[in-house]
């Protein structure tokens, strides 16, 4: 994890794909783009069991020796990506619609616009896998399905040994106020206009470590929610609240929620503990005086929610909590021991082992086996939180994606994952279980059906709802992983048909040998950005969802890790720098003109030398302000003078770097950038764990700081 202003952040999309793959892809999920996320318990043992398998000498091992060992395989697999990546070239593929292509100026490198029908080749794909789930009539029916897969599938390690296989846009139209634009915040008519949280579709909020309701700025701070009176100046910081828990935070109405990382500590029935989530109501009628009004946890570690029509869906993932042994040490009489022991924990367990106080009726079963983690949705009113509206399903979660009327929840696989890769054999298949929920009534989520591509998704936004089709972009192997140069990328589209979501269309071959950087789906248009050596980015249609096609291709040294829709037929992306040999050298913002679908155009570019951002990896750092055409971006580098945050004109024009943010420094808080960014009426905000400083819009001068007080 890396800390942020309250505590855990979200890894870089790169290193969590290495680190998941390093420690089991079974195991569920980890940090993503959605927050903190503690290790499900589960992992633990997988972890132990997997390196144990490759130091049978080493199978006792404490946490420190984990953590160490984790980090370690996380290294070398940096490394050989790193060095499988030196010589490419990244590439965005877009596509546009309409008129024709503007003038196109670039600031620092050239760009090639090519379309290549015959490059592309067919989906990635085997045999499509139907996966559905089916819910049992009794909690003994349920009892009987998870103790027969576990004595199938236990070892001397308990369950975590093995990860269980599964199976054998463009044209961007201007609309309504979009992600990070304006928004009726507060209520008040009289109120000033105000950014939201950068969302990834419109109607769906989602949770993050500020809120604001156009007057008053939310900040959770490592565990204490400040509360900044932004409407005087200079802003003043006017209350902290202690929570006991760093978390993120929907802002709804008068009330702050919060989902925090909670643990229930270890004891005789549950070993290695479980996870838990926190949820805390704050009741904010008056923001200079918040208070708790209700908190309570959630059986299972957060994963991600979100906030539609003033109910918040929350997504956790538990394992189960069964006294497993492990030998104590590496002779075949304590192996056979510490199996025989764990067949009977099998033997004797209870449903509540295994899915905690849930209803056994509200559990679903994949038809394809997938493991015994347990992923539960919750539908949760702000205003009087509780826990009693659930569906779940008995299967891994990675991320979590919504549009305004159903929630999807992934789960990834590995086949055969302990099983050694000979020299020279094909990398092993990876799948993604879709598991689609209906949030569109006011009780709990309704199980609507299942379906699975082949692959991984890079983050949320690699999938996207669109007239009741779901489009998922996946790479089918990591390239780092040994025997992987077949790893390709496709875009497929699934629909439910039958009770089952099925794939109705696809288009693969994309990027051979390489792996998608980002993605971002707009309306009928996609646009996905690949590390590439010499083939073009590619243009996706996706008009016709029965066959989605690949048009304009544009190629440029650098990447953009995350794309924004601005104006009509323009896209601005952040990501990296880089030169001839793909090797990145700093910062870059950069807008492309996508109205033409067969040519997209690198308008202009800033680059920040040997400097980064944390929007590369969290959207919700990159603020866009329609009324200005501002895009706003913490910004970090060894040196100080370079600002918290840069500050950029963006529009069909190209992009210019208006200035930098700068907040006062002192020896406790250093030079690190800012966090977040908003606007209010006229004046940037801009958000870090040592305060809030507000910059004026107009001049870009200095308007005011509010430290937060250490602690």
């Amino acid at each position: 994890m890396i800390e942020g202003i309250d505590g855990p952040r979200p890894l870089p999309p790169d290193l969590r794909a290495r680190l998941e793959a390093a420690i089991v892809a079974g195991a569920g999920p980890l940090a993503g783009l959605d927050g903190p996320r503690d290790m499900p318990t589960a992992t633990r043992a997988r972890l132990e069991s997997a390196l144990a398998v490759t130091h049978p000498k080493r199978r006792t091992i404490g946490g420190t020796r984990i953590a160490a060992a984790a980090a370690v395989i996380v290294l070398l697999a940096g490394v050989a990506a790193v060095a499988a990546h030196d010589d490419r070239k990244p590439i965005i593929a877009a596509r546009g619609r309409g008129s024709e292509v503007a003038a196109a100026t670039t600031t620092t490198t050239s760009t090639t616009s090519t379309t290549t029908p015959a490059l592309i080749g067919p989906l990635a794909s085997s045999k499509p896998v139907i996966v559905t789930l089916e819910f049992k009539d009794t909690c003994g029916e349920l009892l009987d399905y998870l103790k027969a897969n576990a004595n199938d599938k236990v070892t001397a390690y308990g369950l975590g040994q093995r990860a269980y296989a599964v199976g054998g846009g463009a044209g961007v139209a201007a609309g309504p106020a979009g992600p990070g634009d304006t928004a009726g915040a507060g209520g008040a008519s009289s109120a000033p206009q105000a950014s939201t949280t950068n969302n990834q579709e419109q109607g769906v909020d989602e949770p993050d470590m500020v809120q604001n309701d156009g007057r008053y700025i939310y900040v959770m701070n490592g565990g204490i929610v400040r509360v900044v009176d932004a409407g005087v100046s200079p802003p003043q910081l006017v209350a902290s609240l202690t929570t006991n828990t760093s978390a993120t935070m929907f802002l709804a109405g008068n009330r702050l929620l919060l989902f925090g990382a909670g643990s229930v500590a270890a004891d005789q029935a549950t070993p290695y503990g479980r996870g838990t989530t926190t949820v805390t109501s704050i009741d904010v009628s008056d923001p200079t005086t918040p208070s708790i009004a209700e908190q309570f946890q959630l059986d299972g570690a957060f994963v991600s929610a979100r906030l539609v029509d003033g109910l918040a869906r929350v997504v956790v993932s538990s394992s189960e909590t069964l006294p497993f042994l492990y030998p104590s040490d590496p002779s075949p009489e304590a192996n056979d021991a510490a199996l025989a022991h764990n067949r009977g924990v099998v033997n004797d367990s209870v449903i509540t082992q295994w899915i905690g106080d849930r209803p056994c009726s509200s559990v679903g079963l994949p038809t394809e086996f997938s493991g015994f983690d347990m992923t539960t949705v919750y539908t949760i009113d702000p205003k009087a939180p509780d826990a009693s509206r659930s569906a779940g399903v008995i299967a891994g979660s990675e991320m979590v994606y919504a549009s305004t009327t159903s929630l999807f929840v992934t789960s990834m696989r590995w086949d055969a994952w302990q099983v050694p890769i000979a020299d020279g054999a094909p990398p092993q298949d990876v799948h993604t279980q879709v598991h689609q929920f209906d949030i569109s009534g006011r009780g709990s989520p309704r199980y609507v059906a299942s379906g699975q591509v082949d692959g991984y998704l890079l983050n949320q936004y690699s999938f996207s709802e669109r007239n009741g089709n779901l489009r998922i972009a996946t790479t089918n192997h990591p390239t780092w992983q040994q025997g992987a140069a077949s790893s390709e990328s496709a875009v497929t589209v699934l629909a439910l048909r039958d009770g089952i979501l099925q794939p109705i269309g696809a288009v693969g071959g994309l990027g051979a040998g390489q792996t998608i950087q980002g993605v971002r789906f707009v309306d009928d248009l996609g646009f996905v950005v690949t590390f590439l050596r010499t083939d073009p980015l590619y243009v996706i249609d996706l008009g016709d969802p029965t066959n989605p096609t690949v048009r304009g291709a544009l190629e440029v040294t650098g990447y953009s890790a995350y794309l924004h829709p601005i104006e009509e037929g323009f896209l601005v992306g952040v990501g990296q720098s880089a030169d001839d040999s793909g090797r990145t050298t700093g910062e870059q913002v950069s807008v492309y003109d996508v109205r033409n679908l067969d040519q997209p155009a690198l308008v202009g570019r800033v680059e920040m030398p040997d400097a980064y951002s944390s929007a590369d990896y969290d959207p919700h750092a990159c603020l866009y302000w329609a009324p200005r055409a501002l895009t706003v971006i913490p910004i970090q580098g060894s040196d100080p003078a370079s600002g918290d945050a840069v500050v950029l004109q963006t529009s069909s024009s190209g992009v210019v770097e208006v200035g930098r943010v700068h907040r006062p420094r002192d020896s406790q808080y250093g030079v690190s950038g800012s966090d977040r960014s908003l606007v209010i009426g006229d004046t940037l905000f801009t958000i870090s764990y040592a305060g809030v400083q507000a910059t004026n819009l107009d001049t870009l001068g200095d308007a005011g700081w509010a430290p937060f007080p250490p602690g």
